[in-house]
């Protein structure tokens, strides 16, 4: 069940293993192999070398919780805002629920974390901004784990960025949001690339 899911929601997978790709590149960590859709186990992997200090793994392993977070409100306001065709609507709100289903950090992710916060708080012993910032990673990354292993939750923070995006279309009364929206993103993209 769990590929039919990836297979009707793939540009998520995608996002999220870009997502990966992209904050490995920012936090200067080498990646040996992307894949960003496939069939098996699992459906999406970035492959890369070991982080050398808890900021790259931290960042690294939520960076889809951000990004495809990004890419679903974005996709769910183009959707809402404007008179759009009711196909490219329709695509909008399909890629807005993707991205929001599979925004959540893997149980690999979630591992990656807590092992890295177990390690290098066995080497600290005095209160640093780091040592603070290890302890509070803790209570965000547990109740991940929670959620991610209640595969239902998924389904309702695909929802989430889709509501969102169609609140905000609701209030923003800019006439030429569209048009900043399509500049944005396509500065975004350069930056990216």
């Amino acid at each position: 069940m769990a590929w039919f899911i990836s297979l009707l929601t793939f540009p998520g997978v995608v996002f999220h293993e870009y997502s990966h790709k992209k904050f490995c590149d920012w936090h200067g960590v080498y990646v040996f192999k992307v894949s960003y859709f496939r069939f098996g186990n699992p459906v999406g992997q970035v492959i890369h070398a070991e982080p050398s200090k808890y900021r790259q793994v931290f960042w690294i392993s939520v960076g889809p919780l951000i990004g495809n977070t990004f890419i679903a409100i974005l996709s769910s306001f183009l959707a809402f805002y404007g008179n759009i065709d009711l196909y490219w609507k329709l695509f909008l709100i399909w890629i807005s629920f993707s991205a929001g289903i599979h925004a959540f950090p893997s149980d690999q992710d979630t591992d990656n974390i807590i092992d890295a916060s177990k390690r290098a708080l066995r080497f600290k012993d005095f209160i640093t901004l780091g040592f603070v910032f290890r302890y509070a990673s803790l209570l965000f990354v547990y109740p991940m784990k929670w959620a991610n292993n209640r595969r239902f939750l998924w389904f309702l923070y695909g929802f989430l960025p889709l509501a969102f995006g169609f609140w905000l279309s609701m209030y923003v009364d800019t006439p030429n949001i569209i048009e900043h929206t399509k500049s944005a993103i396509l500065h975004l993209w350069q930056t990216l690339i």
